[in-house]
């Protein structure tokens, strides 16, 4: 096991992240010392509470897991699921939204999940891995959520939030009953 040592940065280097709902978060800059190797400047997620719903919480060192701030989503085209990944709307994610410059190229930004066309909005990795887990070939969002059983306690309350997405693309589109 190599030992890892940190030290904090004096106050005012830290980085400023603005949020998708306009919040500006800042967030500590620390130096991690490893055995044998140059130290690393790092951004420190410690302080920040982990997202509920991309499930991403800040290693102990408070460095991020490398998916950290992404969640997977499935966009359904002709009747196919497609996984595509994107931004969370947490800090985590909007850490991860930023365009980098790097001797390689462009590290594009990161799209936000909820800026998905045709995708519902708002849902966990669980929720995301649950209907996935119950659709069949050619299943619509709908058709998915209604396969989960009703045992299942967020099943019923992701069929409401499915319902409810679907109505609003039905009023969004001039479709309506």
């Amino acid at each position: 096991m190599k030992r890892r040592t940190v030290e904090s940065k004096p106050a005012g280097q830290g980085i400023l992240l603005a949020m998708r709902n306009g919040n500006i978060v800042d967030l500590p800059r620390k130096t991690i010392r490893r055995e044998g190797k140059d130290p690393v400047t790092v951004t420190d997620f410690s302080s920040l509470i982990p997202c509920l719903r991309c499930e991403t919480e800040p290693r102990r060192d408070g460095v991020l897991p490398s998916a950290g701030g992404i969640l997977r989503v499935y966009a359904i085209h002709s009747g196919t699921w497609t996984a595509y990944v994107g931004a969370c709307d947490c800090v985590f994610g909007s850490w991860r939204t930023i365009e980098r410059q790097t001797t390689d190229g462009t590290i594009p930004g990161m799209r936000y999940v909820d800026d998905l066309p045709g995708v519902p909005p708002y849902l966990s990795t669980s929720d995301w891995t649950m209907l996935n887990l119950y659709k069949q070939p050619g299943d619509d969002y709908w058709q998915a959520v209604c396969r989960i059983p009703e045992t299942i306690e967020r099943g019923v309350e992701l069929r409401r939030v499915i319902e409810n997405w679907e109505h609003n693309q039905e009023v969004i589109s001039g479709v309506s009953d």
